[in-house]
């Protein structure tokens, strides 16, 4: 009886032409059937998000006879281009980061090396350095960052980030979470906030596009795993699927 009466509630949303979920609605599917399912059954519903393409990350390493080479790496504050030329008469090497000159070494006898250098926002630092190897005639340039090749990382960092790349008044905003450290970045700056204790999990609360906003940490009815849901105005942003804000090029000015 008590399930029934579970049921007919549930079913209530599909009943609305647009509007996307309440967060009474969020927790209700979650507790129940699992993120994914609720994801299934309001997928006709309107919520905020944006479609964006996104080019396939380049490896981490290039295999030239010298000249330049350049990568891509995707931080809490968007996508940084980084590149590297190599000179091989003078042994020069340049690199740029967003197009800011960060190393310069005109003349070098040695050919082979590595080159250390940092990059990213304040409070996201991140040590990197390329490695240059000889390849039989050409040479191997490597992209390390955190002391891993730049595809393991970024890999790694998909897997423990969420990601939100949504619209507001016309302009559109990013917001990244960290699901290990639990921190959150709206539009490249930190958000100095700490989770406050709910009846149904934490919300973080932030500022997006001058409208308020917060992350809900719940549990989902899967094996208790955590699900972290951006509202805006107490509608939920759908998150952007891996990692893929990166290929409109955002990043904080």
């Amino acid at each position: 009886m008590l399930f029934a009466k579970f049921l007919q509630q549930a079913e209530k949303p599909r009943e609305r032409k647009q509007g996307g979920r309440s967060r009474s609605e969020v927790v209700l599917w979650s507790c129940w059937f699992g993120c994914e399912r609720a994801r299934w059954k309001l997928a006709s519903k309107r919520v905020i998000g944006v479609t964006v393409t996104m080019s396939t990350p380049k490896g981490s390493e290039h295999v030239l006879t010298g000249g330049q080479m350049r990568w891509t790496c995707r931080l809490a504050d968007g996508e940084h281009v980084i590149e590297f030329t190599h000179g091989t008469t003078s042994g020069k090497r340049v690199i740029t980061v967003d197009g800011k000159e960060v190393v310069r070494k005109n003349w070098l006898f040695k050919l082979v090396g590595e080159e250390p250098f940092e990059f990213g926002p304040a409070g996201d630092k991140h040590k990197a350095k390329i490695t240059v190897v000889a390849a039989g005639m050409r040479y191997r340039y490597t992209l390390y960052v955190d002391n891993k090749p730049l595809k393991e990382f970024s890999d790694t960092r998909t897997r423990s980030t969420k990601t939100w790349f949504f619209p507001v008044a016309g302009q559109n905003h990013l917001v990244v979470m960290d699901t290990e450290t639990m921190e959150i970045w709206a539009d490249g700056s930190k958000v100095e906030a700490v989770g406050e204790f709910v009846e149904d999990g934490t919300e973080t609360h932030l500022e997006v596009g001058g409208q308020p906003a917060y992350v809900l940490t719940t549990k989902s009815g899967e094996r208790g795993k955590l699900e972290h849901i951006l509202f805006l105005n107490d509608e939920e942003v759908l998150p952007t699927e891996e990692d893929r804000y990166s290929g409109v090029r955002w990043s904080a000015s």
